[in-house]
């Protein structure tokens, strides 16, 4: 929600400001010790008449911008993977706890969720059984194997289960990640044969959540980073959340883009609950799956392309495509098409160049050079992922 203290003014119909000046009182009223927050401004560009792609061509240089709008979502298969070691004991447990309560409640009732708590050891839980992965575990009503009851619809009875789980759950002093996210995968696996007959699957996503690093199994980052690309044969989305600064960012950050997805910070703050529900909100609403653009040869430089395949497209995202085009392309060109899977079927768009993508970019001399550096932004970004990775 917008911050009651911003003021936004438009200054002209290409210029807005937004100013932020809250005062002692109003600093000291969210933490006695003043600020400790994140300072996010949300702006998109003004897509009227362009609602799916906005394409801008400027002295040989394109960017191609993608925000498909009016497209249901595709159903979902979420595995919540939470590290419940000792470290998380106290106030970061009563984020995490109110965070996932909001999570689950915002779960539509065509998903399908899975719950994974990490220690020394893993455990996985359904409404009726739990399996654990330390030897002679008992829980509740012990499985020990994973199966499909482990994929659990998003009832609002499952769900409150769930969350019940959580809260009565006891912690252990170590924290096995090796484990966890094999876990992960594994159930990650079995909800894809469950649909693997269906046209329109739910799409996977492993969040994993820690706090701290590996001290028992697999204790080896790099170990662990290619352990779990080899077990990711179905190119599953881990999205790796860090939790503190004991937490290694750029291990999980490694670990993410390894795994198609991304890692996020989540400061230990006042607000650090609503960070958690701000990031799965973020990715909580995938509209297209399996994402190709494809640039005619003769009018787009091959080797000059950004990154133009995508796993997910999620609602309120922006795919961005880059590369450098013949000079002599004209408006209403079709230069491409995209393709994807809604939750309709197949889908494709054809790539066509607006006259005003043109002239509107060339009317003003501020723009010279922009869309280079733009590219060179997106080339330099991507190599350094895939250095990363």
């Amino acid at each position: 929600k917008r911050n009651v203290l911003a003021l936004i003014e438009e200054k002209s119909p290409n210029h807005k400001s937004v100013v932020w000046s809250p005062t002692p009182e109003e600093q000291r009223s969210g933490d006695i010790d003043g600020l400790s927050c994140q300072f996010v401004v949300k702006y998109d560009v003004d897509r009227k008449g362009k609602e799916q792609q906005i394409i801008l061509v400027h002295e040989g240089y394109f960017v191609h911008f993608f925000a498909p709008e009016n497209l249901s979502p595709l159903r979902k298969h979420v595995v919540f993977v939470l590290d419940y070691s000792y470290s998380m004991l106290g106030g970061k447990r009563e984020q995490l706890e109110d965070a996932m309560f909001k999570i689950l409640s915002d779960l539509d009732s065509k998903d399908y969720f899975s719950m994974i708590v990490f220690h020394d050891h893993t455990e996985a839980w359904s409404p009726t059984s739990t399996y654990s992965s330390a030897p002679g575990a008992v829980r509740i009503i012990a499985q020990p194997v994973l199966d499909g009851s482990f994929v659990i619809e998003a009832t609002a009875t499952n769900i409150a289960a769930a969350h019940s789980y959580l809260k009565q759950y006891t912690y252990f002093s170590l924290t096995n990640i090796m484990a966890a996210l094999e876990t992960g995968l594994q159930l990650s696996s079995i909800g894809s044969d469950l649909w693997e007959k269906e046209s329109d699957p739910p799409q996977p996503v492993i969040v994993f959540l820690t706090d701290g690093q590996p001290t028992t199994g697999v204790t080896n980052l790099d170990a662990i980073i290619s352990h779990t690309k080899a077990l990711n044969t179905n190119k599953i989305q881990i999205f790796c959340l860090a939790f503190g600064e004991d937490a290694d960012f750029d291990f999980l950050k490694k670990l993410s883009l390894t795994n198609h997805a991304f890692a996020r910070k989540i400061y230990e703050a006042a607000d650090a609950s609503d960070q958690l529900n701000n990031f799965y909100k973020s990715i909580s609403s995938p509209l297209l799956s399996n994402i190709t653009f494809t640039y005619t040869p003769d009018q787009v430089d091959y080797s000059s392309r950004t990154k133009v395949d995508f796993l997910v497209f999620f609602n309120g995202s922006e795919i961005v495509v880059a590369g450098k085009i013949n000079n002599q392309i004209k408006a209403k060109e079709t230069i491409g098409e995209l393709s994807g899977l809604t939750a309709n079927g197949p889908e494709k768009y054809p790539i066509v160049i607006d006259v005003m993508s043109i002239v509107s970019v060339t009317r003003s001399t501020k723009t010279v050079g922009h869309l280079e550096k733009m590219w060179a932004y997106l080339k330099i970004q991507q190599l350094l992922d895939e250095a990363d990775s």
